[in-house]
Order: C-alpha cells, then sequence, then structure tokens
C-alpha cells in the first residue's frame, strides 16, 4: 500500500494499530525542504483513509522531527514531536481525529516550552482520550526523564514532573500503560 507519494523524503516513521485492525502511522516530511510532520491511517482491507500523502500534523516554520505516536482509541491518534519553530527543541502535540483532522491548537499543542532542548518523546494514551508524554530534557551537563498528562482537548492535568533527575546521561527506553490511566516509564543509564 502506497502511504505517501510527495517529493521529498519521509523518515522517522512511526506505527501502530487503529484497534480496528488497521495501522495509524506518522513520519518527518520533507517535502517542502524542511522537516514537517504528517500521518496517515491505513483500514484492515488496506485502504488509505486520510488525504493522499497524508494529513499534515504540523507544517510550522522550522524542523519538526522524530513524531511519537498513541492511539486514542476511537480510531484516531496523538502525535508529540520536538520543533524547532523557535530554535532550540521544545515539544508539541497534536490529537489527530479518526477522520484526519487536528483536534487541538493548529500546528501543535505546546507540551513544554524552555530554554534549553528536549528530545526522544514518548506517547501513551491514557484511555480517556488524552495522553502521558515522557521525554528527555536537558539539565545543564545531564539530561532528566520528564512526563506530564494532558486530557483528550490537550489541556494540561499534571504539573511538569521529574520522573529521573540522577546525575548522568539517560533516555527514555519505554512507556507503557498499566492497565488504568497510569504510566510506567523506564529509563537507560549510562556513563
Amino acid at each position: 500500500v502506497q502511504l505517501c507519494t510527495a517529493t521529498g523524503g519521509e523518515y522517522a516513521q512511526q506505527l501502530i494499530s487503529d484497534r480496528a485492525r488497521g495501522s495509524l502511522l506518522a513520519w518527518e516530511d520533507y517535502r517542502t525542504g524542511r522537516y514537517e510532520i504528517y500521518a496517515q491511517r491505513v483500514d484492515s482491507a488496506g485502504v488509505t483513509r486520510w488525504p493522499a500523502s497524508g494529513a499534515p500534523v504540523c507544517t510550522a516554520p522550522g524542523d519538526q522531527l522524530t513524531p511519537a505516536v498513541a492511539s486514542d482509541g476511537a480510531g484516531g491518534m496523538i502525535v508529540s514531536w520536538p520543533d524547532g519553530r523557535v530554535g532550540d527543541a521544545d515539544l508539541y502535540a497534536q490529537k489527530m481525529s479518526a477522520a484526519g483532522s487536528p483536534e487541538w491548537t493548529i500546528d501543535g499543542t505546546p507540551v513544554y516550552l524552555t530554554p534549553g532542548s528536549q528530545f526522544t518523546p514518548l506517547t501513551v494514551a491514557t484511555g480517556d482520550g488524552g495522553e502521558i508524554l515522557v521525554w528527555k530534557q536537558k539539565v545543564i551537563a545531564d539530561y532528566a526523564i520528564v512526563g506530564t498528562r494532558f486530557s483528550g482537548a490537550g489541556v494540561p492535568l499534571w504539573p511538569l514532573t521529574i520522573l529521573c533527575g540522577a546525575p548522568g546521561l539517560r533516555t527514555p527506553a519505554a512507556a507503557i500503560p498499566d492497565g488504568a490511566v497510569a504510566v510506567l516509564a523506564c529509563a537507560l543509564l549510562g556513563m
């Protein structure tokens, strides 16, 4: 099944189930000469359900990279990514409906805007249409693992929470639902 015929390259693809025997996919797209985030839904028969060559998730200025995805449980998805629209990489997120339309702020809801860079987001659906987002945050010379939760309407529900702030290098390794609405996050520690 051909998912995108746009010029330029498509990179960092993330694929998940739509929970209806189909798939949801998001990727970095270079069709305009800079990286933007696009997404596509494929049904159980292998038919694309969103616009040809993907639905735009974020086409703001600057580069948007390495999307993380989670099903919203209703045929849509939540996508989060590091975004360079104002310089250093900040985190943004967008909820895409089952029809491929953005449901939160156009070009993404800001998750964390601060000096320094945020990397390696992991997104987990909470079962109520929202998400828990976990990422790596540069803190002076080290990196902390940080997280927050959003409602299905894109409203922050938790304050920013440092999950691991011990000295050293680390990156989020996995984020999974615990069967309710919480998340478990693991960090890989390095020397």
